[in-house]
């Protein structure tokens, strides 16, 4: 198989490593280089780019998170009638 590399220094991976490779939309790619040329790999989840993986979706999209609710003052046990 072979991929050529465009003006933008860019390839396209081919279908066939996708798929071998359950490959999805945005994940990241390994290059490691051996003394026979050069290894692609899918870049294993860690722990560690799980975190840079939630910042930069909070870049892209913002947070999620919401304000604490306000529920109002205590008012102690609630009476329930039977």
């Amino acid at each position: 198989m072979t991929a050529q590399m465009t003006t933008k220094n860019q390839i396209t991976v081919p279908k066939e490593v996708r798929q071998a490779l359950k490959l999805r939309e945005h994940e990241q790619l390994e290059f490691v280089i051996t003394t026979e040329g050069v290894q692609v790999k899918r870049k294993p989840l860690t722990q560690d780019n799980l975190w840079e993986i939630v910042a930069e979706q909070t870049a892209k999209y913002g947070s999620y998170a919401t304000d604490e609710v306000d529920w109002g003052s205590d008012v102690g046990a609630e009476v329930f009638e039977e």
